[in-house]
């Protein structure tokens, strides 16, 4: 997860950032293992961190292009692109942040203390 933060922080292009998701998921069993019990219970973690990034994160990000006049203006892709990783390198940073903080208390819940 430190590295996935990583990436996210020093990526020039949101493209970076999903090299590097697809990188794990081939390498790490842990990315693709299904969550049982999820809607999505056929995807691992890694490909529902490439699906809502790629594809769910775009459309209610319309409304911050908007709203700073971004539109839909050829000319101000650059922007558009500068706003888009900013909000995939704040999810990352939120991503990260709950998986430690469930990582850790996991771990000292009473239940795995017997």
């Amino acid at each position: 997860m430190t590295s996935l933060e990583n990436i996210a922080e020093s990526a020039m292009k949101s493209t970076d950032v999903f090299d590097f998701i697809k990188k794990q998921i081939a390498r790490h069993d842990d990315w693709r293992k299904p969550f049982k019990g999820h809607k999505d219970a056929y995807q691992g973690f890694g490909e529902r961190l490439k699906t809502y990034l790629e594809k769910e994160l775009p459309p209610k990000i319309t409304i911050i292009y908007n709203s700073v006049g971004t539109g839909d203006a050829t000319d101000k892709d650059r922007q558009r692109k500068e706003i888009y990783l900013m909000l995939i390198r704040q999810f990352i940073r939120q991503v990260v942040v709950q998986y430690e903080y469930r990582a850790n208390t996991d771990k000292n819940s009473p239940e795995k203390e017997s």
